[in-house]
């Protein structure tokens, strides 16, 4: 049997981490009310948060009625390498207990 994850559950998986950052992103938009009276602008991009969350929870459910389609093949080794930030590729590919990556992160 081998170690290397299928491409059913790197489908399942990346479906799990599009909804946990839709939660996250759900969860910025109770920030809003605790933010100045933005003009239009900045408004309809605040609400925009809500069409990120809709989109990142339908691609979600798209995933994982897509994954049972994808069969037990192990996906190739180094499919994972091109993901760029080490703790997702890491639960992408079934390993547990890796945390975030120090500099992994660019803002702005």
């Amino acid at each position: 049997m081998s170690n290397q994850p299928t491409v059913r559950e790197i489908l399942q998986r990346i479906g799990a981490e599009l909804a946990a950052q839709a939660g996250t992103a759900e969860g910025l938009g109770d920030l809003i009310p605790f933010l100045p009276a933005l003009d239009a602008p900045l408004q309809a991009r605040a609400q925009s948060i809500d069409a990120l969350v809709q989109h990142l929870e339908e691609l979600s459910l798209l995933l994982e009625r897509l994954a049972p389609l994808a069969g037990n093949d192990p996906a190739p080794p180094e499919i994972l390498d091109a993901v760029r930030l080490g703790d997702l590729s890491a639960r992408l590919g079934g390993r547990r207990g890796v945390g975030v990556d120090s500099g992994a992160l660019d803002l702005f």
